[in-house]
């Protein structure tokens, strides 16, 4: 164990026999030595920097899974019906490269943040596909 002060606490850290800890010669003949196009590496460095706060404040992120996992729980155990959603239609294959470049174009005019909507108007579902609709005073329904 690892104590070390932490502004006004006292931080405890978990430590590791030498025998836990994977080496990193190990892993050697997994790695393969890339030597990427210019182009790419500047690519991924505009990203890094575009994407990069630049002072990080954990209390700006919420944790929704739990949230909505938690909502999903309380309403099985109220005794709503829960419906599953149904499947995703397939996307579109997409080209990376040309989808990391206008990200990069995007992130360098400052559009960050800026949902995105399909080719009919649409808001793209939520990545967990639950979606709550209301369906009375008080009641909701997960589809």
């Amino acid at each position: 164990m690892l104590l070390r002060p932490v502004e006004n606490l006292i931080g405890m850290e978990l430590l590791h026999y030498d025998a836990e800890v994977t080496k990193p010669a190990a892993f050697e003949d997994d790695v393969t030595q890339a030597d990427p196009p210019a182009e790419e590496l500047l690519l991924a460095e505009n990203l890094l920097t575009a994407m990069t706060a630049r002072k990080f404040d954990i209390a700006k992120y919420q944790d929704q899974y739990t949230a909505k996992l938690t909502r999903l729980i309380e309403a099985k155990v109220s005794g709503e019906k829960l419906v599953a959603p149904p499947p995703a239609p397939e996307r579109p294959v997409i080209n990376l490269m040309e989808a990391l470049r206008e990200s990069s174009r995007s992130a360098s005019r400052g559009d960050r943040g800026a949902e995105t909507t399909s080719e009919d108007g649409a808001q793209p579902p939520p990545a967990n596909g639950i979606v709550e609709k209301e369906i009375g005073v008080g009641a909701r329904s997960y589809a």
